[in-house]
């Protein structure tokens, strides 16, 4: 249970912070892989800026999974 949060929305609580660090860390390595390629002279790739972008989804989506599962497989 979340502090403060009335009991029933712990879960969105919980849910809306994964979201947000999610998406923080997928708009901080994106953006960042795309910094990085323009400072290089375009060295990275188009193939190197999908994978950060790809790998920081994967990441993120397993780093959270436990506060983003499904409600329904509770009791």
């Amino acid at each position: 249970m979340v502090e403060g949060v009335p009991a029933g929305r712990d879960d969105l609580v919980r849910r809306a912070i994964a979201a947000g660090i999610g998406t923080f860390v997928l708009v901080g390595v994106g953006t960042g892989a795309i910094v990085v390629n323009a400072e290089a002279g375009g060295a990275l790739g188009s193939g190197a800026i999908a994978a950060a972008f790809g790998l920081s989804v994967l990441v993120m989506v397993l780093a959270t999974a436990m506060y983003r599962a499904p409600t329904s497989t509770r009791p």
